[in-house]
């Protein structure tokens, strides 16, 4: 089995043939000490941002610092998609180990099933009939008002990171198609018809939270 000798005597595996468990000993004294937090609450399923409250700084030195203090190169090139994909620790972990679609497939998953407790609470329907293509108002007789509760859910939660000043409007008074809402913020409006439309919003915000 090919091993690497680091300046310390040890020999250590390639990053790409460790254990999740294996790669997250190795950076998590990075992120307490980057991010000022105590070790016990540096876990897989933290949330940089909202639970362990790092920033856009923290963001741009923390694969600087997994090279010099853990021989983990994250390059150049690909560090503007570590800021736009990971959230939490776990992502981290699968970004180093280069398991970009696991992030993905759990992100997606996560978005999913809040957006449709979401739709739940608000519409009163089951989960079981809440399907991507299911169409807000044709399906569910979603209204204005059930519209408004649907866009201060997303909003009010941190870790979809939709920005409280985006607002909704009935798609008469913006251009968007026929029977269907807008959400709308500076400069962009997306059309929402389906919860297909819901989900993909939500994600789409998410990789802004950090620029």
């Amino acid at each position: 089995r090919r091993m690497f000798f680091n300046l310390f005597g040890k020999w250590r595996k390639p990053v790409g043939k460790m254990t999740d468990q294996e790669v997250f000993d190795r950076i998590k004294p990075v992120i307490v000490d980057l991010l000022g937090v105590y070790d016990y609450e540096v876990k897989l399923d933290a949330h940089l941002v909202c639970d362990l409250s790092a920033d856009e700084s923290d963001y741009r030195e923390l694969p600087v610092l997994l090279g010099k203090r853990c021989n983990i190169v994250i390059p150049e090139s690909d560090r503007p998609e570590m800021r736009r994909i990971v959230r939490t620790v776990q992502d981290l972990v699968d970004f180093i180990k280069g398991d970009k679609e696991k992030i993905h497939q759990r992100q997606h998953s996560y978005f999913s099933r809040e957006v449709r407790h979401i739709l739940r609470d608000v519409l009163g329907v089951g989960t079981l009939q809440i399907t991507s293509s299911s169409h807000l108002i044709n399906d569910f007789s979603a209204d204005a008002v059930d519209f408004e509760a649907i866009v201060m859910a997303l909003v009010e939660k941190p870790k979809f990171g939709v920005p409280v000043m985006v607002q909704y409007m009935p798609n008469a008074e913006a251009e968007c198609e026929s029977g269907v809402y807008c959400i709308t913020d500076v400069g962009e409006s997306f059309s929402i018809a389906t919860v297909g439309d819901l989900v993909r919003f939500v994600e789409r915000y998410n990789e802004k939270m950090i620029v």
